[in-house]
């Protein structure tokens, strides 16, 4: 991400309310996770997870971080 926004160092992002899984890496119109994109929380696999899963409280806090991950598909 920082690669992307070409900024260096941390990036903080304030959050009212639950964190969740939520957002823009899910399809729009279903809510479902997009194909080939894993979230990784607390060495936990919560890709299947609801949208509106709350975070651990380590991720939420900016102790731990969320890994969002692209698979590679193939043989």
């Amino acid at each position: 991400m920082c690669n992307l926004a070409r900024v260096t160092g941390e990036v903080g992002v304030e959050v009212d309310g639950a964190v969740t899984l939520g957002g823009t890496l899910r399809d729009y119109a279903t809510r479902k996770r997009r194909p080939l994109v894993r979230f990784y929380a607390c060495g936990e696999d919560d890709s299947n997870e609801p949208p509106e899963a709350r975070l651990p409280d380590e991720i939420a806090s900016g102790k731990a971080p969320l890994l969002i991950i692209g698979a590679i598909a193939g043989g």
